[in-house]
């Protein structure tokens, strides 16, 4: 009888030890299907071959009890190539499984109610475009402000003077020539030039200002040509949300008003 137990006992720890690494991660948390049948794992995600439905599994994805990458948000890209976690259900994905933008206007194409926005336009939450309240246009590598924009920033400082609440953006943007670098340090200067004339001769509330340069980024105009870089050498100033009691500069105006 002795006999008999030892030789149970021997066979039992031997059948636990030929057992595969992956049959003991059941106890301690990993797999929580059925108990995997010993095999064969071609592709290492702990689900032996005679039960994987999803053969060639990446070593990087989190896999469920049939083997096959795990998706939360059931947009059809797993989890481990999903940069945007957390798509609404029914929304057309791309293949990083981030909600579609045709027009690259910021506004996803399920909320977009402006569709084929032109390229370089400002967009509303709807995708639609905002017109900007002044455009005025530049030389060649150049941030002076001509005659004629002083006397149009003079009309919007009395605006801007008769509401107080009311503040705009200062876009400086470049055509295509020199480096990219060059051309955003170029809309800064353009941008910061239109700001100090406000500032100085105008009198406008420094918190109603906040500039911001997309240098050669958003073109109007094609940049091929000299009357399209003509456009594109510009500032564009928009209206945004009115300032409320209480606010208080966001590091963005912060850095617009040194």
């Amino acid at each position: 009888m002795k006999n008999l137990k030892k030789a149970l006992l021997g066979g039992a720890l031997a059948i636990l030890l030929s057992t595969p690494a992956y049959a003991h991660d059941v106890w301690g948390g990993y797999y929580h299907g059925p108990y995997p049948v010993a095999g064969h794992d071609a592709d290492g995600d702990r689900i032996t071959d005679g039960l994987d439905h999803c053969p060639g599994t990446s070593a990087l994805a989190e896999v469920n009890h049939m083997g096959c990458p795990v998706d939360n948000d059931m947009d059809g890209i797993p989890d481990y190539r999903d940069d945007c976690g957390h798509t609404p259900p029914g929304v057309k994905v791309d293949s990083r499984g981030c909600r579609i933008d045709s027009d690259i206007d910021g506004v996803p194409d399920d909320m977009d109610k402006c569709p084929n926005t032109p390229w370089g336009d400002k967009v509303d939450t709807n995708g639609c475009s905002i017109a900007p309240k002044v455009v005025l246009y530049f030389g060649t590598n150049s941030a002076k402000v001509s005659a004629e924009g002083v006397k149009i920033l003079g009309e919007l400082a009395k605006e801007l003077q008769a509401h107080r609440g009311s503040r705009i953006e200062i876009q400086g943007h470049a055509d295509a020539r020199a480096t990219s670098s060059y051309n955003a340090s170029l809309g800064e200067r353009r941008a910061a030039a239109v700001k100090q004339i406000l500032l100085s001769k105008f009198k406008v509330a420094p918190t109603q200002l906040v500039t911001t340069s997309l240098g050669e980024e958003r073109p109007r105009y094609y940049n091929a040509y000299p009357e399209g870089r003509d456009k594109n050498r510009r500032v564009e100033i928009f209206q945004v949300r009115e300032l409320h009691e209480g606010d208080g500069p966001t590091s963005r105006q912060l850095d617009s008003i040194r």
